[in-house]
């Protein structure tokens, strides 16, 4: 019989978390664990009444049905002792005894794997610029983690994808069960291109908690964890807060003190638990790991307006490098937010919004805290 049979049928008789660690330490294997007599499973302290009896439930049939399942759909099942496991993961509180994948399992192996996770109720900035931190990540080699949620980890995704990077998501919902709808451009393409993963098989019921749970898994096959935009009652903070728990890096883009949005973020870079970022080679530099080619015009323009879906020229009567002129004259030595550009100039605030991030991404402007400034 398939060893894989009886990780699926532990899987399915205990959670992830301490007993389940415990159990795997005593035993040398699932199997034996199946063997084991029912007094003997009640004899171990690190069960409660509960585990033990569920573990002494010795029928085989679902987990051979997941098993031939999981074949049927082309689902990979990787436990956890299966030398495709990432360590890192096993390193963790609460390691997923088994993970379901579709995908390239080898971008596991990444040398340098950064999650990149944000609020679903996204601002233009922060989408904006979750995706071209995607995007430059993956232009630079590195393997992008997300949860595929709307907003800031959907914009980090589509990024690394566009630019022809590793993208690895991680689902709260059953491998089989992309969500949220939003999302199924990103599943269809890297089931075959990147990598899906999730604790829960297909057919499996899908629970408020389980996107919670998911979170520990996403920093835990990350070496950093960068937050581009969190309020403070955020699950991707959650995920912050993890990572910190796993002694990994944390990094958060400054915004707005005003904005509600990015509050948790930017605690995290008063309270000194995330170091301030404002472009991907600020992470890159901290692992010495090259940056990769700068964009050209063309492609940040390309790129933009493939994040917004709409003509990334302003309707001001300017083109494209008089507006540059313009915004780079009305800086100065100082630095103005979007809004005071935009009334200085007489230009609409949406589309000056645009130009903006072509500067930045260009290199010609930087940003911080909602502010712009020209890079001389």
């Amino acid at each position: 019989m398939n060893e894989k049979i009886f990780w699926l049928w532990l899987q399915a008789h205990i959670h992830a978390g301490r007993a389940s660690s415990e159990l795997l330490e005593y035993y040398r294997s699932p199997e034996e664990i199946y063997r084991a007599p029912k007094r003997e499973l009640e004899r171990l302290s690190f069960l409660n009444e509960n585990q033990a009896a569920g573990l002494a439930d010795k029928d085989l049939s679902k987990a051979e049905k997941l098993f031939a399942l999981c074949g049927e759909k082309s689902i990979a099942i990787v436990p956890y002792r299966d030398k495709a496991y990432p360590s890192s993961l096993r390193a963790i509180d609460s390691p997923p005894l088994v993970l379901y994948a579709r995908g390239k399992l080898e971008m596991l192996r990444s040398d340098l794997t950064i999650a990149v996770v944000g609020t679903r109720r996204s601002s233009f900035y922060g989408k904006n610029a979750a995706h071209t931190l995607g995007y430059r990540l993956g232009k630079a080699g590195v393997t992008v983690v997300t949860g595929m949620a709307a907003g800031i980890d959907a914009s980090a995704t589509r990024g690394a994808m566009e630019a022809g990077g590793k993208a690895v998501v991680v689902l709260g919902t059953p491998i089989d069960r992309p969500y949220p709808v939003t999302s199924n451009d990103i599943y269809a393409t890297l089931k075959y291109d990147g990598l899906i993963l999730s604790e829960y098989p297909p057919g499996y019921e899908t629970l408020p908690a389980h996107f919670r749970e998911r979170n520990r898994i996403i920093s835990g096959l990350s070496r950093a964890t960068a937050l581009i935009e969190a309020p403070m009652k955020s699950g991707s903070l959650i995920t912050a807060r993890l990572a910190l728990e796993q002694g990994k890096d944390i990094f958060a883009l400054p915004a707005n003190v005003d904005a509600a949005s990015f509050e948790g973020s930017n605690r995290l870079i008063v309270r000194g638990e995330a170091k301030a970022i404002m472009t991907a080679a600020d992470i890159l530099d901290e692992y010495s790991w090259p940056t990769g080619p700068q964009f050209s015009r063309d492609e940040a323009e390309r790129l933009l307006t493939e994040v917004i879906r709409k003509p990334s020229m302003p309707k001001a009567g300017f083109g494209q490098e008089d507006t540059e002129k313009a915004v780079i004259e009305a800086l100065g030595n100082q630095g103005l937010s979007a809004e005071e550009l935009a009334e200085k100039l007489g230009m609409d605030s949406d589309e000056l919004m645009t130009r903006l991030t072509v500067m930045e991404i260009m290199g010609t402007l930087t940003s911080d805290g909602g502010r712009y400034y020209a890079v001389r």
